[in-house]
C-alpha cells in the first residue's frame, strides 16, 4: 500500500503552541483546524469558536487528501511525531487489513496491558477500543462512518466506538503501538453528561448490527481495563 497520510490537527485557545510544533514535526501533509482567534498560520483552515469534535471531523473528511486520515488533538504531546507518524506509515504499509493504528496513550479510559492482547508485530498489539484523541484510520472506513449530524452530537462522543466496530465487521485491525506513546491531559473542557447522551442519539442512527458491535466491542474494552488495573503497573507497557 502506498501510504498517503493526510493529517489534521484540532487547536484552540490555549493550546496554539503544540499545534505550531505538531505542524512542524510533521513530515506528511498536515492541516491545522483552528478556534483560537488569535492564533493563524499558514495553510490554518478557520472554524467557529463553537466547533468542537464533530465539527472538526467533518471538515477533516472534506479536505482529505490521502488515504489514511489523521487526527491529532493539539493538547496531545509527544517525543517525537516523526516517529509516530514514520510507525503509522510502516503499519499501514505493512498490514493490509489495518483499519485504525494509534499510539498509546498515558491517560486514557480505554487502557489494555499487552498481556491481555493480540500481538501482531513490533509492539504493535489489537485492541477493541481505542483514543479518538491521536489516531489514523483508512481512508474508506472513514468514508463508511461518513460525517456527523450536528443537530444531534456536536461534541463528538461515539465516533471512536463506531469505528472500531465497522472495522470489526468489515474484517478490518484496530492496533495500538506500544512502542510510541503521547500524554494526554487528564482533564477535558466540555459537559461529559452532554457528550454521553449525544453519544447515545448518535449510535442510535446507526443499523442494528453496528450498534451490537459497538455494545459488543465496549464490553471487551471495560474487562480489558478491570484486568488491566489489576495488574502490577510494570506489566502494562512493553519495553522500547
Amino acid at each position: 500500500m502506498n501510504v498517503r497520510p493526510h493529517v489534521f490537527v484540532i487547536n484552540w485557545p490555549g493550546v496554539s503552541e503544540n499545534a505550531r510544533v505538531i505542524e512542524s514535526a510533521l513530515l506528511a501533509r498536515c492541516t491545522v483546524l483552528n478556534t483560537d482567534p488569535v492564533a493563524d498560520g499558514l495553510g490554518w483552515v478557520q472554524q467557529p469558536p463553537d466547533a468542537f469534535y464533530a465539527a472538526r471531523w467533518n471538515k477533516a473528511l472534506e479536505l482529505l487528501d490521502g488515504n489514511v486520515l489523521g487526527i491529532i488533538c493539539a493538547d496531545v504531546t509527544c517525543r517525537s511525531w516523526d516517529r509516530l507518524l514514520a510507525r503509522a506509515k510502516q503499519a499501514f504499509a505493512a498490514m493490509p487489513n489495518l483499519a485504525i493504528y494509534a499510539p498509546n496513550v498515558s491517560y486514557s479510559y480505554w487502557i489494555a496491558s499487552p498481556t491481555q492482547l493480540h500481538s501482531v508485530g513490533d509492539g504493535l498489539f489489537e485492541v477493541p477500543i481505542t483514543d479518538g484523541m491521536c489516531w489514523f484510520l483508512r481512508s474508506d472506513l472513514v468514508s463508511e462512518i461518513g460525517p456527523v449530524d450536528l443537530s444531534l452530537n456536536t461534541l463528538g462522543w461515539g465516533i471512536d466506538l463506531v469505528a472500531p466496530a465497522l472495522a470489526a465487521i468489515n474484517g478490518w485491525q484496530v492496533v495500538r503501538d506500544y512502542r510510541v506513546s503521547v500524554e494526554h491531559p487528564q482533564s477535558c473542557g466540555y459537559n461529559q453528561a452532554q457528550a454521553n447522551h449525544e453519544a447515545s442519539v448518535y449510535l442510535n442512527r446507526f443499523q442494528p448490527y453496528v450498534q451490537e458491535k459497538v455494545r459488543e466491542l465496549r464490553e471487551r474494552g471495560h474487562q480489558l481495563r478491570l484486568n488491566s488495573l489489576a495488574e502490577p503497573h510494570e506489566r502494562r507497557s512493553i519495553r522500547r
